[in-house]
């Protein structure tokens, strides 16, 4: 187990990846939140990488057809994304998007509904009392 493990650290590629975050002031109505953060999602139609579209092995997106869809941001991609926002031009783009208007196209809301855990039964503790304590077995079986 110790050597499987040691095979999968060596293995691993670390990969980077962008995403495009703001905090945005809502000046046309009062019944929102003044200020609200805008997360960006998709550019032309292409999906934003995160960070479960990525192999814990390789680094590398999932697979062709997930790469096909999905756009992978870099540091690059991303100041090449804000200079094309700034219109083609080399500017300082905190300074530009502090002076736009910014328009919400479409808001998307769903239900999410969550059910609490099952309750523990004998080796469901065990298990967790070991993963999370590093107890042995006697002694929590002794606690419980």
């Amino acid at each position: 187990m110790v050597v499987e493990r040691e095979k999968r650290r060596l293995r691993f590629q670390e990969a980077e990846y962008w995403g495009c975050v703001t905090e945005l002031d809502n000046t046309t109505t009062t019944k929102m939140k003044k200020t609200f953060e805008a997360i960006l999602i998709e550019v032309g139609g292409r999906r934003v990488a995160v960070g479960n579209d990525f192999s814990p092995d390789t680094g590398r997106l999932l697979d062709e057809k997930v790469a096909e869809n999905v756009l992978h941001l870099t540091k690059d991609s991303c100041e090449n994304f804000l200079t094309r926002l700034c219109g083609g031009e080399e500017c300082d783009w905190l300074q530009y998007a502090n002076a736009s208007t910014f328009t919400v196209s479409s808001i998307s809301s769903r239900r999410m509904t969550q059910s609490p855990p099952p309750p523990f039964i004998t080796s469901t503790l065990q298990q967790e009392s070991v993963r999370k304590l590093g107890l042995p077995v006697t002694d929590t079986m002794r606690a419980a």
